[in-house]
């Protein structure tokens, strides 16, 4: 049989146990200004820290930028130089390319004076080139004697080569034949036009048509030479006539 607790033990239990603080009623919150003013300030001072970064950042940028652009546009500038420079060498070497065309054209005609018919614009060029190629050297003694043949027909071309031939063998220069018939006026008998009236001339023109002659060729000599300023010494032209 269980025996009931006395009162004693239960009194004793009682005092035992802590007791709990009263419960107080219901109070209302109250907010920490100063907080919450240090916490609006410090983020008004991260909003400020941010702002200066991205300007600083959008500064940066925009320097970065304008200096990318100004390389692009030097580049682009250097292109366009380089490409000028490049135009001007392919011209360069087009008119090369023409000087020695004209240069292979003398050489042909000098050595084949009837292999080929030039026209005006060749004769033209074949001439500045073999006159722009003589050395005067020392002056009218050393610069070697052209004559430049003219003929008004084809009929005469393969007579005339044989001129270009016996000439040649004399040490004169002959660059090719020329047919003036359709631009110039061609005397009825042959003539040899010179330029300068000095011994030497006189002495060329003496031999050129002493030579002719031995080949029963007829080569009259004008009174007085043709005037010209930019001929050079010892420039003879043969115009064969129609009775040629």
């Amino acid at each position: 049989m269980l025996e009931k607790p006395s009162d004693k033990t239960a009194t004793d239990d009682a005092r035992a146990r802590p007791s709990l603080p009263p419960v107080a009623p219901d109070e209302p919150h109250t907010l920490d200004l100063g907080k919450l003013e240090l916490v609006q300030r410090w983020s008004q001072y991260a909003a400020a820290v941010v702002l200066v970064v991205f300007v600083v950042l959008f500064v940066a940028g925009s320097i970065l930028l304008n200096k990318q652009i100004d390389q692009i546009r030097a580049n682009d500038l250097k292109i366009k130089s380089q490409g000028l420079e490049i135009k001007a060498n392919e011209d360069k070497i087009k008119t090369l390319d023409k000087e020695i065309a004209t240069g292979k054209t003398a050489m042909k005609s000098v050595v084949y004076p009837n292999a080929n018919l030039l026209d005006t614009k060749q004769a033209d060029q074949v001439k500045q080139f073999v006159e722009s190629s003589i050395d005067q050297g020392d002056g009218e003694k050393k610069i070697a004697a052209r004559v430049y043949i003219q003929i008004g027909d084809e009929a005469q071309r393969a007579r005339a080569a044989e001129v270009v031939r016996l000439l040649q063998k004399r040490g004169y220069i002959v660059p090719g034949i020329e047919n003036v018939g359709s631009k110039a006026r061609i005397p009825d008998h042959s003539q040899l036009r010179y330029y300068q009236s000095d011994s030497i001339a006189q002495a060329d023109t003496k031999d050129i048509i002493t030579t002719l002659r031995e080949v029963n060729i007829p080569i009259q000599l004008p009174d007085a030479p043709n005037t010209s300023s930019n001929v050079r010494p010892r420039h003879y032209e043969l115009w064969f006539g129609k009775d040629f």
